[in-house]
């Protein structure tokens, strides 16, 4: 109330609030309408690291705003509803097997993400979602050594539209690289940055 600049007093506002909080907010906000705002249910859960994510999760649950269920109704679209689930789930971050490395990208080549129907598309969201950061980077050099591409590259492939691409680029990124994924995306759009960025704190935006 004390800046007259209503974009400056929002920013200052939000700067002042804590991280988990905003997350909520912003997530009631992303589904308030008809839809889902996918851009930023994704910007959001994509850059988090998994505490952000539990404690998000427990904040909601403690709230009484079921996640979950405003996930699965609000958002229409099979492949980012099934990828926001995973996301949000106990299991997410927990795949962590070198042994399973060759079934894995087998999984992730075969899976036909463009298909409509949910149970055709689950089993490459569902592996994504599981995999820890170091599973990823496995699989990553699996494919650069076996295929002669990079799993940005496989992503770009099963998905040649760029926004749910982005959206997978991030996640396989550990949050300070997602995120500077993120402001290569958003960088010229000053309302966006606002939002992406007070919701992180200085430690933060030191190691990205």
């Amino acid at each position: 109330s004390l800046v007259g600049n209503k974009e400056y007093g929002n920013f200052i506002a939000r700067l002042c609030t804590p991280n988990v909080i905003l997350m909520k907010l912003d997530l009631e906000h992303a589904t308030s309408g008809l839809g889902a705002d996918l851009n930023n249910i994704a910007f959001m859960l994509c850059t988090a690291d998994l505490l952000d994510i539990k404690a998000l999760v427990e904040h909601c649950r403690t709230h009484k705003f079921d996640l979950e269920n405003t996930l699965n109704i609000k958002v229409a679209k099979s492949a980012p509803k099934v990828f926001f689930k995973g996301i949000i789930s106990e299991k997410a971050r927990s795949h962590d097997d070198p042994s399973t490395v060759t079934d894995d990208v087998k999984t992730l080549n075969d899976t036909d993400v463009l298909s409509n129907d949910t149970d055709i598309v689950s089993p490459f969201f569902n592996l994504i979602t599981l995999c820890s950061y170091v599973q990823l980077e496995r699989i990553d050099a699996y494919l650069q050594e076996n295929s002669k591409i990079t799993l940005d590259q496989l992503i770009d492939k099963k998905f040649p539209r760029k926004q749910m691409s982005n959206y997978l680029k991030m996640w396989v990124r550990r949050p300070p690289a997602a995120f500077s994924y993120l402001l290569s995306l958003v960088g010229r759009q000053p309302d966006v940055m606002s939002v992406v960025c007070s919701r992180q704190d200085k430690s933060f935006f030191a190691s990205v």
